[in-house]
């Protein structure tokens, strides 16, 4: 036993100093004075005048023109100002707690790497003054989760031309994709006002459904040819809500917009006397939209609001603000507005003749849906009279 004792102490110590040398190696790495990513940024926020956000797939050029901010990429379209002060204030406030690798092997784990290399999956933003002097350039990685209690209260950053990473205390809401960045909000014309509806396809295809006054529940298709009728009232109603609460996707410079041969134009009237003029084309996957407004009624007295203190404006007045808001610009539109606008007239109708055969050959209480797998609504016919047999498999 006594000789045992020196050897332990020995063994001891070893992993004592293996132990002390470990952590003074890595202690270079980790030890940092908690401390503003950007000290200076704080006191520099009303001085930002541009943004640049890139990622592999996408980018943002936000910058002030005048008393608002703009997407320079977009054509100059109005960004979300509420959206472009608060990331500012975030990266000012950005804290940090770490260090991290300096190894560019490894930025990819943090997902600090550069947005241009293959699968990249960092971001980048910048921020400029009004001269075009670089304020702040940083590549923000992956959040890093609280395994406590599951929080994110910070993230992987890496600044513009330092090898040096680190782990900070913040969190920053950022996409480089315009959209994101767009006052999407278009048009909202309610379907409770609508008169009618056209949709000009040409000739005797044109698509005009009408209301004969605002009580009225249902649109009335017109010119309906013979032999034929409306195949679903609801798809005949939903047309009119193609220009309710109608957001955008994208935004282009009408300028710099280069229209296809074929075009379509749907014209959609109140009864008060705002008509909007919409001509659309579908480019590759996506429906792109100009609109005009006009008003063609009577001139009527500006109504008060509903709280009394401000005027509502008249539907002239109307007419002339959504014409200063979308002349120039062309929009994507999402899909299913899209659809709406441009319905044809084989969409909205079916053969009488079609519809009572079908409703013959299905026996009541069930649809052409809910037949078995491998029965024709004949053979099902068949059956029921005692005149078929029951198909095998």
């Amino acid at each position: 036993m006594k000789k045992s004792l020196p050897l332990f102490a020995i063994i001891t110590l070893l992993f004592v100093v293996a132990a002390w040398f470990s952590v003074h190696q890595r202690s270079p790495e980790t030890a940092v004075k908690k401390a503003p990513l950007y000290p200076e940024l704080a006191g520099k926020i009303q001085d930002v005048a541009k943004v640049e956000i890139k990622s592999g797939e996408h980018s943002t050029v936000l910058a002030t023109k005048g008393d608002q901010w703009v997407l320079e990429n977009r054509g100059g379209y109005p960004a979300f100002f509420s959206r472009i002060k608060p990331l500012v204030i975030a990266i000012s406030k950005l804290e940090i707690r770490e260090s991290k690798t300096a190894n560019p092997d490894l930025y990819s784990r943090l997902q600090i790497e550069e947005v241009s290399a293959e699968k990249a999956k960092s971001k980048l933003v910048t921020l400029f003054d009004v001269e075009g002097k670089k304020l702040a350039s940083l590549l923000i990685g992956k959040e890093r989760v609280n395994r406590t209690d599951g929080s994110t209260d910070s993230l992987y950053v890496r600044k513009v031309g330092e090898e040096q990473s680190y782990l900070v205390k913040g969190a920053i809401m950022l996409s480089a994709d315009p959209a994101d960045w767009l006052e999407n909000s278009l048009i909202n014309l309610s379907s409770d006002r609508l008169k009618s509806i056209t949709i000009q396809h040409g000739g005797d295809k044109t698509v005009q459904a009408v209301r004969e006054d605002k009580s009225a529940e249902n649109y009335q298709l017109q010119n309906i040819p013979e032999g034929f009728k409306i195949k679903s009232q609801a798809t005949m109603n939903s047309l009119a809500s193609a220009v309710e609460e109608l957001h955008f996707d994208d935004v282009n410079n009408a300028a710099d917009f280069k229209w296809p041969t074929e075009t379509l134009v749907t014209e959609y009237e109140t009864f008060d006397g705002l008509v909007a003029s919409i001509k659309s084309a579908k480019i590759e996957d996506k429906t792109w939209a100009e609109f005009s407004f006009k008003f063609i009624g009577k001139e009527e007295p500006v109504k008060p609001s509903e709280d009394g203190k401000s005027q509502m404006p008249s539907v002239k007045q109307q007419s002339e603000m959504l014409n200063a808001k979308t002349k120039g610009w062309v929009y994507a539109l999402p899909n299913h507005k899209a659809n709406m606008l441009t319905r044809s007239l084989d969409k909205l109708i079916i053969e009488s003749s079609a519809e009572t055969a079908s409703a013959a050959q299905t026996p009541k209480g069930m649809s052409r849906q809910e037949l078995p797998p491998g029965v024709t609504p004949e053979m099902l016919q068949d059956m029921m009279s005692g005149q078929g047999a029951v198909p095998q498999k």
